[in-house]
């Protein structure tokens, strides 16, 4: 987790939660990196992010890979849907970049679909380019139930019946400083503050397996009285 926390300087507090859980998962998967450059791994995530408890979600994208590219500068990478009717694309350049090892990490948290667009299930194509000059590509698809779109944040559950609750804190800077399972001593708000002292919001989320949908629910002051 220290390692990871480097990354919260470079991007939004909500996405520091699921940049932290995405590249927790490459770790375990780390291995030797190739002479050539390639895209080793792709974890797409369509996230849901609640921003009160009467309103319906805003839907995004965020895309993080894990390229063997000996250049540790990366200059863009594109997002490419190859099964949607309509045009979606997405051309991130100067993307966040998170060095472990001989592997780089390459993640844009938040791609938002065009104005009065969503994001379309299916099939996505990935093309990186690093400062070196070199192309990559991979492929990756994702899918999630268009219900989620009009759904509200108490009924998220009853569709995502599998899915991990897990709990993100945060200091009064709006900077998570937790997250993960809710401890079993935490009975109410000042057992958590007893537990993270400069704890003062909390917000529920919900991830489905390997991180393929995130429900990020709406934030939440503690109440100490």
């Amino acid at each position: 987790m220290k390692k990871l926390n480097l990354i919260s300087k470079s991007i939004d507090s909500v996405a520091v939660v699921f940049a932290t859980v995405a590249i927790s998962v490459f770790f375990l998967f780390v291995s030797c990196s190739e002479s050539s450059p390639s895209i080793i791994d792709v974890e797409p995530s369509v996230v849901f992010d609640y921003k009160s408890e009467d309103s319906f979600p805003e839907c995004y994208l965020s895309v993080f890979f894990r390229t063997s590219s000996e250049n540790r500068r990366a200059e863009s990478f594109i997002v490419k849907s190859v099964s949607s009717s309509l045009p979606l694309e997405w051309n991130v350049s100067s993307p966040k970049i998170f060095v472990y090892e001989d592997d780089k990490f390459v993640f844009a948290p938040k791609l938002l679909p065009y104005k009065f667009g969503k994001i379309e299930s299916g099939k996505y194509n990935l093309s990186y380019f690093d400062s070196a000059g070199n192309v990559v590509e991979s492929k990756f698809s994702i899918n999630y139930d268009d219900k989620l779109l009009e759904t509200k944040s108490s009924q998220v559950k009853e569709i995502l019946k599998y899915a991990t609750e897990n709990i993100a804190l945060y200091d009064e800077y709006n900077q998570l400083i937790f997250i993960g399972k809710e401890k079993s001593d935490w009975k109410n708000d000042s057992d958590i503050v007893k537990s993270q002292n400069r704890a003062v919001w909390k917000r529920k989320i919900y991830f489905t397996a390997e991180n393929k949908i995130v429900c990020l629910l709406p934030l939440e002051k503690l109440n100490l009285e």
